[in-house]
């Protein structure tokens, strides 16, 4: 049985090795709060991957982020990724923003896979577009 005391308390303590660490959403709401709170437990070395469709707010939580720890500018490998993942060209975007060939291998991958539309609601929308409004979900092509 795993521990689960000494699991949680690596994470509190910062201790997520070098971690390649994808949030999609990430530029508004709880994509962007995890990313700010993300970002100083990521240890050298590793690669944060910030995706959303608005590069604007991708841009501002960039230079937050550096902002708030400017020392680790040269430290952590930031990208941004201004793609819409319904379709296949903004997840090619994505998986070529986190390539790992150029890095040595991750410790961890820890994917936060915030995008979608925050719209849907059953009693509003006709039963035919859910499946539109779900389509934001991470796939890998074969």
């Amino acid at each position: 049985m795993m521990n689960m005391e000494r699991r949680g308390a690596g994470f509190v303590s910062g201790d997520l090795g070098r971690t390649l660490c994808l949030i999609t959403g990430a530029s508004r709401g709880l994509g962007w709060s995890l990313a700010v709170a993300l970002a100083p437990r990521l240890k050298p070395g590793s690669h944060l991957v910030l995706v959303a469709r608005s590069g604007e707010s991708l841009r501002q939580l960039e230079a937050r982020l550096l902002e708030g720890s400017p020392g680790r500018a040269g430290q952590l490998r930031l990208s941004r990724v201004e793609a819409d993942l319904s379709g296949e060209e903004g997840l090619q975007r994505v998986l070529n923003a986190a390539d790992c060939s150029r890095a040595p291998d991750p410790d961890r991958l820890l994917l936060i896979n915030n995008a979608g539309e925050d719209t849907f609601h059953p009693l509003l929308f006709p039963s035919n577009s859910f499946p539109m409004q779900h389509k934001c979900g991470i796939s890998f092509p074969s």
